[in-house]
């Protein structure tokens, strides 16, 4: 089964605090419905998000995250879904966002799996 990994980039005051709240809250009907958002990693500052990723991809670099999806891919495998979502803030950030596209790079390579990236946007003006 090929897994569909989309991360969705939030930047602050777009809501996403909400988002990730509500994905928590639901993430038994999410997996019914075949997408997995998994926890972030033991005692995250964040626990809803996954700002611990994003951290990741600074302090131990691509191939550290890419080997963490790759399990958490499989998990999602294990659970019958077909989409592994991500979710934090801090994936805008310039450095952290470079990483992250080779780590999507890198995913599609390694698994023939869709990737894609989610932007929240927010109009200044609002």
């Amino acid at each position: 089964m090929s897994i569909r990994l989309a991360v969705h980039v939030g930047p602050h005051k777009t809501g996403s605090t909400s988002v990730q709240r509500a994905l928590v809250a639901n993430r038994d009907r999410l997996v019914q419905a075949g997408v997995w958002y998994p926890p972030s990693l033991a005692d995250a500052q964040f626990p809803d998000q996954h700002a611990d990723i994003a951290g990741l991809l600074v302090k131990d670099g691509v191939d550290s995250v890419s080997d963490w999806i790759l399990r958490t891919t499989r998990e999602a495998a294990g659970l019958g879904c077909d989409t592994l979502l991500l979710s934090s803030e801090n994936f805008r950030a310039p450095l952290i966002r470079r990483q992250l596209r080779k780590v999507l790079r890198r995913y599609r390579r390694r698994t023939g799996g869709d990737t894609r990236l989610l932007y929240v946007r927010r109009d200044p003006r609002a």
